[in-house]
Order: structure tokens, then C-alpha cells, then sequence
């Protein structure tokens, strides 16, 4: 194989690579999902109390409900959504062809999502740039075999 002959096979497989990137992201997504679930769970609500736009969750904890949280040894000082740990337990990825959101499958969700905002399990940016961080060795590695093989 001569060089230009190898510099054609690149580009043309650059011109693959691009058409498909969507793919490799949402691959890298998927072989990291519970990573970046965590960057929600233990992050975002636990830690912090803020839902995906970066905003603390309210409206608060009623002075009742900070009684039995505390009684648990659960946070009190912020809504982490956390009572049994039901919830954030079955929080899955949503995907589709060019997108993934984080998604509870509770009965209890319908509920919390009217009570606390529809943003409450989406990624706040921090969170996307940390995912990006966990997931670039993966998106490197393919994307390297898929330009040069």
C-alpha cells in the first residue's frame, strides 16, 4: 500500500467516522452508564441537592420529614430524593439515536417530578463535562480503530 493509498483510506474512513460518531458516543455512554448515573445519584442529589439546571431542589424538607431523615441518618440539610434509595436505584439510561437522558422507573417518579421539576435526574453541566472526562478513554480507543483500521 502506497502512501497516498493510505492517506485516501484515512480520509475515508474519517468521512465514516464522522457519520457515525453519534454512535461511538452513545456506545461510550452505555459501557459507562452506571458512572455517570452516579455523577446524578451521588453527585448531584445526595451531595449536593440540585437538579439539572444547577438549582437546589425545593420546595425543602417539611420540618416533619427532617425528623424521620434524621431519625435514618439521612441528609437533612438539602432534598437528595433518597428515602429507601428505591428511586435512585432503578435510574437507568433513556436512549435514542442521537441522545441519552437519566430516567427512575418508580411509581413514586410521576409524583417527584411534579412536586420537584422535570429536571431533577438530568445532568447538570459539571456533570456532562465529568462524563466526558469518564468516558474519552473509550471514545479515543474507538475512534482511533475506526479511522486507522
Amino acid at each position: 500500500m502506497t502512501a497516498l493509498d493510505k492517506i485516501t483510506m484515512i480520509r475515508r474512513n474519517l468521512e465514516k467516522y464522522q457519520a457515525t460518531l453519534p454512535n461511538v458516543v452513545l456506545d461510550a455512554v452505555y459501557e459507562n452508564e452506571g458512572k455517570i448515573l452516579d455523577l446524578v445519584r451521588d453527585d448531584q442529589l445526595t451531595k449536593q441537592g440540585i437538579d439539572g439546571s444547577g438549582k437546589s431542589i425545593t420546595p425543602k424538607y417539611t420540618a416533619f420529614t427532617r425528623s424521620i431523615k434524621r431519625d435514618k441518618g439521612q441528609v437533612t440539610s438539602h432534598v437528595t430524593l433518597r428515602d429507601t434509595g428505591e428511586t435512585q436505584d432503578t435510574m437507568l439510561m433513556e436512549y435514542g439515536s442521537d441522545y441519552f437522558y437519566p430516567v427512575a422507573t418508580t411509581e413514586q417518579v410521576p409524583g417527584l417530578l411534579r412536586k420537584y421539576g422535570n429536571r431533577i435526574f438530568d445532568l447538570t453541566q459539571n456533570s456532562v463535562t465529568e462524563a466526558a472526562k469518564i468516558m474519552r478513554p473509550d471514545i479515543f480507543k474507538r475512534s482511533l480503530k475506526m479511522i486507522f483500521n
